[in-house]
């Protein structure tokens, strides 16, 4: 299930310029759980079959917001994956969600003698892989989708099949994303409504919280 949302989850972000007008937001993906469960291989797995051979930013106190706002910014419609944020040992902080949330960038001030500033856009789409999420209040929450990775889940059949994909080259993988061109306007035509009709689903099969199921449902449309 982890990997069928989190690779719907990349679709969904691929063609969020479909749903970000009616829908006003995309959601925040986070990959949470044991260690050596995939989590960040199999984020290097998803983004090489969407064209980036890499499995995304480490979160320590070296990486400055300044360089997180600018990956966000220089990769539009693609995932980046902030990995192994810890609470105390990072830079970023979690209310910054509500905004990336909306898609609303940030103003910084120009190195002039005026008052002159500038707009940082957020064109990624943004996701976490982590032990432990970093706390964070009910609002931010409700904006993550949250995939719980456990070692108990893990057998020999899922096992071989994870070392097969990541045994596979990127200019193999990259293939998904080819093939999802190939069908680009059909997606386009077909996505928004896709999204409405599983929100509806959800809130019709008891998830209370309009958000909660405007998030799954994206992921859910995308695979």
């Amino acid at each position: 299930v982890n990997g069928s949302i989190s690779l719907g989850f990349q679709v969904a972000s691929l063609f969020l310029h479909c749903t970000f007008p009616t829908l006003g937001f995309h959601p925040i993906l986070s990959k949470v759980g044991d260690p050596n469960t995939g989590k960040t291989g199999g984020s290097k797995i998803e983004n090489s079959m969407f064209g980036m051979d890499w499995s995304g930013v480490p979160m320590s106190k070296e990486t400055t917001n300044n360089g997180l706002d600018r990956i966000l910014a220089k990769n539009s419609g693609q995932v980046v994956f902030f990995n192994e944020a810890v609470d105390g040992k990072t830079n970023f902080e979690m209310d910054k969600l509500l905004t990336i949330f909306n898609r609303e960038g940030v103003v910084k001030a120009k190195k002039t003698h005026d008052f002159s500033t500038r707009n940082v856009e957020i064109n990624a789409a943004l996701a976490f892989t982590w032990n432990n999420e970093m706390r964070a209040s009910a609002p931010v929450k409700q904006r993550m989708v949250s995939l719980h990775y456990k070692n108990s889940e893990f057998n020999e059949e899922t096992l071989e099949a994870f070392h097969k994909l990541l045994a596979r080259s990127a200019v193999e993988l990259a293939s998904v994303l080819r093939l999802l061109m190939q069908y680009r306007m059909e997606i386009e035509e077909n996505f928004i409504s896709t999204v409405l009709y599983f929100q509806r689903q959800l809130i019709n099969a008891g998830v209370a919280n309009e958000r909660i199921a405007g998030c799954y449902a994206v992921c859910l449309a995308g695979f």
